[in-house]
């Protein structure tokens, strides 16, 4: 079961840290919407 959770949460780091990369590669993903909306928010 420790395997398990160890597993799961590696593969969830895993992918936020791909998915974040990718993101700021990429720059039109859902980040760089929120980014657009934050900056529209604070002008």
């Amino acid at each position: 079961m420790k395997a398990f959770v160890s597993a799961c949460i590696a593969m969830l780091a895993i992918a936020a840290i791909s998915w974040a990369v990718l993101d700021n590669l990429d720059g039109s993903s859902q980040t760089a919407n929120t980014a657009d909306r934050g900056s529209v928010r604070l002008n």
